[in-house]
C-alpha cells in the first residue's frame, strides 16, 4: 500500500500530534493522529505544504478525535496553496463532526470529505490528471 513512509510528532503538553505519509493509488496520503487545533495545525499545514511539491494531497482524518473550528482555515490555506500549484488537496475519513462543522461553516465545495480512503485517492487522482494533463505523446514513426 505505501511506498514512501515518514512520521513527524509534535508533543504539545500532553497531547501529541502523528502524522504518517505515505503513497497510495499515485497519491501523497497524510494520515493524522491526534487533536487538531492552534497548537498543532501549524505541523499538519507544513506536512500537507511539503506534500503538494509531488501533486494531489489526501489528508486522512480517522483518528483525529478533534478539529478546532480555526484550523479549518489552515485547510483552506494548503487548499488555496495546492489550487495555485494545480493540485487537489482532500479529506478522507473525517467524523461526524468534522464534516458537520465543514457544513455549518458552508466550507463543504472549498473541503471535499470522502467517507473513505480509496474514493478520496480516486477522487484526488482524477482532479489532479484533469489540471494536469499528460504531455501527448508523439507520433509512432510508420514502418
Amino acid at each position: 500500500m505505501s511506498s514512501l513512509q515518514d512520521t513527524h510528532s509534535l508533543p504539545n503538553g500532553s497531547e501529541s500530534l502523528r502524522i504518517d505519509t505515505c503513497v497510495f493509488r499515485s497519491v501523497k496520503v497524510l494520515t493524522v493522529a491526534g487533536e487538531v487545533d492552534i497548537g498543532t495545525e501549524h505541523e499538519l499545514e507544513g506536512a500537507i505544504c511539503d506534500a503538494l511539491v509531488d501533486g494531489a494531497v489526501v489528508v486522512d482524518l480517522h483518528d483525529v478525535p478533534f478539529f478546532s473550528i480555526g484550523s479549518l482555515g489552515m485547510l483552506l490555506r494548503c487548499r488555496r496553496l495546492g489550487m495555485q500549484h494545480g493540485h487537489p488537496v482532500v479529506i478522507a475519513s473525517p467524523d461526524r463532526q468534522f464534516v458537520r462543522l465543514v457544513n455549518a461553516a458552508h466550507l463543504s465545495p472549498h473541503l471535499p470529505c470522502f467517507g473513505s480512503l480509496g474514493v478520496a485517492c480516486a477522487r484526488a487522482r482524477q482532479i489532479d490528471r484533469a489540471r494536469n494533463p499528460a504531455p501527448p505523446r508523439p507520433p509512432r514513426p510508420r514502418g
